[in-house]
């Protein structure tokens, strides 16, 4: 049971980084990138940031080392608003790796998503695309329920609308840590059906089949 994601057909590995409070360090993540790398993994998906907005060169030769081991780095952009990415997903454009791709948070009108009137997701020169994530409903290992109404996006079906769900099968956040794996698994998804993509093809397929604005 779950929900049906963007990929399938892939290998999963689930890096945990942060705590209960969602608190961590760069050391923990370069050894999660580092391990990713160790495992031959193709994607990552980086739904996680720096509250400060600070380089970090460990950090950015750690996934300078992913971008050497042919592995695309797709991180969400931050959630503050701002006219730039939060960093990791700021390594791609102003610091050149490649490998990165930088993801900005839609909502159901393919717009800028708002938490709030005085906060939304950060955008700019170093963000490359925007997907959806406003009200994504996702897997959360607890024992609660959670009213899954009003939701933004229309489907074929009514999924759980105004139903009392436990919320260990299902949650609906918001968010570019929802938008990024978005992307992640598009590019996974790709890379199954032709594992000879390399990550700069990957890369540009995906950025030439978004909308221009």
């Amino acid at each position: 049971e779950g929900i049906a994601g963007v990929c399938w057909n892939v290998s999963l590995m689930a890096l945990r980084i942060l705590d209960s409070d969602g608190e961590g360090s760069v050391n923990d993540a370069i050894a999660a990138i580092d391990y990713a790398i160790a495992m031959g993994a193709n994607v990552i998906n980086a739904s996680w940031g720096t509250y400060d907005y600070l380089y970090s060169q460990p950090l950015f030769e750690a996934i300078q080392r992913a971008e050497a081991a042919g592995i695309l780095f797709v991180a969400g952009a931050g959630n503050d608003g701002y006219p730039w990415a939060a960093y990791p997903a700021a390594y791609g454009r102003y610091y050149g790796l490649n490998n990165v791709i930088s993801v900005m948070a839609t909502d159901h009108n393919d717009n800028r998503a708002y938490w709030s009137l005085d906060s939304a997701s950060n955008y700019g020169y170093d963000v490359d695309l925007g997907a959806p994530g406003m009200f994504i409903l996702s897997t959360f290992p607890t024992n609660e329920t959670d009213a899954m109404t009003d939701s933004d996006y229309s489907t074929d079906y009514d999924v759980l609308e105004g139903d009392d769900v436990p919320v260990a099968q299902g949650r609906s956040i918001s968010g570019t840590s929802a938008a990024a794996p978005h992307v992640a698994g598009a590019a996974a998804l790709m890379w199954s059906v032709n594992p000879n993509f390399t990550h700069t093809q990957i890369k540009q397929l995906i950025l030439r089949s978004v909308d221009k604005t």
